[in-house]
């Protein structure tokens, strides 16, 4: 199995994440409300 590399980001108000397909994710919500979509497109 290949070494994974951890990224850890911080999004203030307003800011959008996007990420390359394949790549896993998990969220936590420092904050109330929040929201989380995540949207799969096929090419």
């Amino acid at each position: 199995m290949q070494d994974r590399k951890r990224l850890s980001v911080t999004l203030n108000p307003g800011e959008l994440l996007v990420q390359p397909a394949g790549w896993f994710q998990q969220v936590h919500a420092l904050d109330s409300p929040n929201m989380s979509v995540s949207y799969f497109w096929r090419y």
